[in-house]
């Protein structure tokens, strides 16, 4: 008996490879796009597992069943909740789990039945997922911080799969040798009338820290066009590692920065930039990842976005995603249809400011000339280079390598032909780019560079600074996270004072309400006391509806600084939502003062660090259920939560 199955990737996939296993082998395997996700067919009924491998990400697995009484329609949760799960597999309405691995793998350790029995009675509590936090900006001013719960449990082999679930993980998080770290600190600046001159960005700005890694997504402000306003910059300062800087595309739709630790150094973070349209991302991916597979994926969005271009000549500009189109095609000539000179032209004069513009139009003017107008394409290319370089730097690390590659053609070309003035105005262009490598870097597809070093600029070395604070100035930069890195985790953190003598005035914010916390009775309310307003404001109880919030601390009795961690389980009778979030209300000094964390296996934790006492609040919008918690009467509370 064969039964219908129908699979749905996540919404969120870009381009990646999609391999659907049963127990008898592969049933589909194809390259998954935004336009591309679902698979229909019949199968056998039994377990199946999904294997979901964006290009250039760590894969995940989702194992589910096809049964005889069901609809066999299954949806896959975003990737980005599939990350924020309990290593890399995650299982979708499948009860007896431990079969599941069994028929698809083999069991990978011998089990007896009495350790079979008790691993399922503790299967979920002995699974720790990773919270995910969503941290919105509310201007500048100091605040307490946050930080991740531990670090990632990282990507399981198949064949451990098992092992994994019956693995009790410690319920600490690992020491941390150097306790302090190095300060980090994100900002947003956007440039004014006069060029290169930034000024804090006005734009809308969301922070999620999930896993150990800081995601920010970035839109403009309502009434910004490609035409008319600045360009942004973003800015990433470690104290006493560098200053990282890059222009940060504006896509239709938004554009998404991870911030994550690095996997060479346990003090330092990598940086990546795509956009937040699943569509434009794909294309992106494909511009990463380097392959001709990928980019074979993504033709039908290029070919179709440009078709809808022609069609709808009043839709709004996104000249990134035109960029992306072109270096794309030039990238995989014999794949996707190559830009011509007169689009590449155009390209141009609907983005002068952009460097990327002037170096595609310089390379297809080139490519497209015939040996008869040679010359003059390749002096046109030279006065192409030069407007790039005046323009700054290039948002896309591509545009970068054309331009070394052009402009050493053009040398050569220039000499050939014994044209002393135009090889020497090459050779400028050249020595200009040469000198500025030392401070040249790339953050996935993006451009990126490193502030340089004016003590060692006066003695005539361009070098990157690597002694900064890690502090950003607020007079160019609106700064959005403020903490440190340290034993490859994010945190952020305020600085030292009492909570109820900070200044707790009512600050801008860029947070939409409508995200999540806007419905929380406690907003219909009256605050509790001026010193600790969340006090009764949600209901004064611990334990609700199948629900409890308990508190953990984590530091020495007599210590300044006490990391704290909120629980909140659900009973193991309630069917909690896949995508169920918990909303997290701390004292109004804390930027954000709302925190969403993603449940995962029946609970939601948050781990942020005090010098003081509050009472939180929490809001679950699935179950309508309010708790509330006071930091200082909590058992095992340390003296500086007790008393300050």
């Amino acid at each position: 008996m064969t039964l219908k199955l129908q699979f749905e990737a996540p919404v969120d996939l870009s381009v990646g490879r999609v391999r659907i296993s049963g127990v008898d082998g592969p049933v589909a395997d194809w390259t998954a796009t935004p336009d591309d996700r679902i698979f229909s067919g019949r199968v056998d009924p039994g377990f199946y597992t999904a294997e979901i491998t964006p290009a250039g990400v760590a894969p995940q697995s989702i194992i589910f069943e096809v049964r005889a009484d069901a609809a066999n329609h299954v949806l896959a949760p975003s990737f980005s909740a599939l990350q924020a799960s309990s290593g890399n597999t995650t299982f979708l309405d499948v009860t007896d789990q431990i079969g599941a691995v069994s028929a698809l793998f083999g069991e990978p350790h011998r089990l007896s039945s009495q350790d079979v029995s008790s691993t399922k009675a503790d299967l979920l509590d002995s699974v720790r997922a990773v919270p995910t936090l969503e941290l919105v900006p509310a201007g500048p001013g100091r605040s307490p911080g946050l930080k991740s719960q531990r670090p990632p449990v990282g990507a399981l082999e198949r064949s451990s799969v098992l092992a994994s679930l019956v693995h009790d993980l410690d319920e600490s998080s690992p020491s941390d040798s150097n306790p302090h770290g190095r300060r980090l600190s994100v900002g947003l600046s956007e440039e004014g009338r006069q060029k290169d001159a930034f000024r804090p960005f006005q734009g809308r700005a969301t922070l999620e820290l999930s896993e150990g890694r800081l995601e920010l997504t970035v839109s403009p402000p309502s009434d910004w066009t490609a035409e008319t306003g600045g360009r942004v910059r973003l800015s990433v300062a470690i104290e006493n590692v560098r200053v990282e800087r890059l222009l940060l595309p504006l896509y239709r739709g938004g554009a998404q920065v991870t911030i994550l630790p690095s996997r060479f150094s346990t003090n330092d973070v990598e940086l990546e930039v795509l956009p937040t349209d699943p569509r434009l991302r794909a294309l992106a991916r494909a511009l990463i990842a380097g392959t001709a597979v990928d980019a074979e994926a993504v033709r039908s969005i290029v070919l179709r976005r440009e078709h809808e271009t022609d069609e709808t000549p009043t839709a709004p500009l996104d000249p990134w995603e035109e960029m992306l189109s072109a270096l794309l095609s030039i990238r995989f000539p014999d794949v996707l249809p190559t830009p011509s000179a007169t689009k590449a032209a155009d390209l141009a004069r609907k983005a002068p400011w952009a460097y990327d513009v002037h170096v595609i139009q310089a390379r297809q003017g080139l490519y497209a000339s015939t040996p008869e107008d040679r010359g003059v394409a390749a002096e046109n290319a030279l006065r192409l280079l030069r407007k790039a370089q005046a323009c700054g730097s290039p948002y896309f690390a591509y545009t970068n390598q054309l331009f070394s590659e052009l402009v050493e053609g053009l040398v050569g070309h220039f000499t050939k032909h014994r044209l002393p003035p135009l090889r020497r105005r090459a050779e400028r262009i050249r020595a200009r780019w040469v000198r500025e490598q030392p401070l040249q870097s790339r953050a996935g597809a993006s451009f990126s560079w490193f502030r340089r070093d004016s003590v060692l600029l006066a003695a005539g070395i361009l070098a990157p600074n690597r002694r900064p604070t890690g502090g950003l100035s607020s007079a160019s930069n609106a700064v959005l996270f403020r903490g440190r890195i340290s034993e490859g985790r994010l945190r952020l953190e305020g600085e030292r004072g009492s909570y109820r003598s900070m200044n707790t005035r009512a600050r801008p914010s860029s947070y939409d309400g409508a995200a999540g916390f806007d419905d929380a009775p406690a907003l219909g309310r009256d605050p509790g006391p001026s010193d600790d307003p969340n006090a009764g404001r949600f209901g004064g109880q611990s334990r609700v509806g199948g629900y409890s919030i308990s508190t953990t601390f984590d530091g020495a009795e007599q210590a300044e600084w006490i990391d704290v961690t909120l629980t909140v389980v659900a009973e193991t009778s309630l069917a909690v939502p896949t995508e169920a979030v918990a909303w997290f209300c701390l004292y109004p000094s804390f930027d954000p003062q709302w925190v969403k964390v993603l449940f995962a296996n029946g609970r939601a934790e948050l781990t942020f660090e005090v010098w003081g006492g509050f009472t939180v609040g929490v809001w679950l919008p699935h179950a309508r259920v309010e708790l509330e918690t006071d930091l200082s009467t909590s058992p095992g509370a340390p003296r500086v939560v007790r008393t300050v």
